[in-house]
Order: C-alpha cells, then structure tokens, then sequence
C-alpha cells in the first residue's frame, strides 16, 4: 500500500520488470539473485513480530491455524534466499532453516 494508503495499481506492481523476459535462459533463476537477497533482507531489517514468516503474524494477525500451511509459506520465503549463490546468502538461509525447526 502506498503512503497515501491508496493501492497501487496493477501497472505500478509489474515485479516482472526486475527479472529478464521470460524467454531469457536466465529467467527461471532471476529471483534467486539480487532481487530475492533484497526482499528477504528488508524482510529481515523489520521487527521479529512484523517479519512476514513469523508463525504468530499469520496465526494472530492473518487468522491462519493450520502449521501445515505456515510452514509451506515460511519455506517459500526462505527459498528466494537459500537458492543464491552468495556464501552470505547461504548462511542467512541456515539461520532461517534451524529456526524454523
């Protein structure tokens, strides 16, 4: 939402902007590089409580009960991260990985 508490528009959201065309042989891996490491990490920068794959945000806030399905979107927020390449990247999704165990 923006600051004007307005939706953006959906030409506004086109995230498809940051990766290659889909026909490029780098699109299937796009947003395992620097567009997945700046998500996660602003995912990260904000407080426990707020992070988007905390159990209690979608338990509490999102009205989710079943763990099943928690633990299948904490594992595709981890996967944007643990899929690059960078050794920093690595060790950010290990952190992630034992604690979500």
């Amino acid at each position: 939402m923006a600051p004007d508490g307005q939706m953006p528009s959906p030409s506004d959201l086109d995230l498809m902007s940051f990766l290659p065309p889909p026909e490029s042989p780098e699109f299937p891996s796009a947003l395992f590089g620097p567009l997945g490491r700046r998500l996660v990490g602003e995912w990260l920068a904000l407080p426990a409580a707020l992070r988007p794959g905390a159990w209690a945000r979608w338990r509490d806030d999102a009205g989710v009960s079943r763990f099943d399905y928690w633990l299948v979107t904490r594992l595709t927020w981890i996967a944007s991260i643990s899929h690059d390449e960078s050794l920093e990247s690595q060790r950010i999704a290990l952190e992630l990985v034992e604690e979500t165990r």
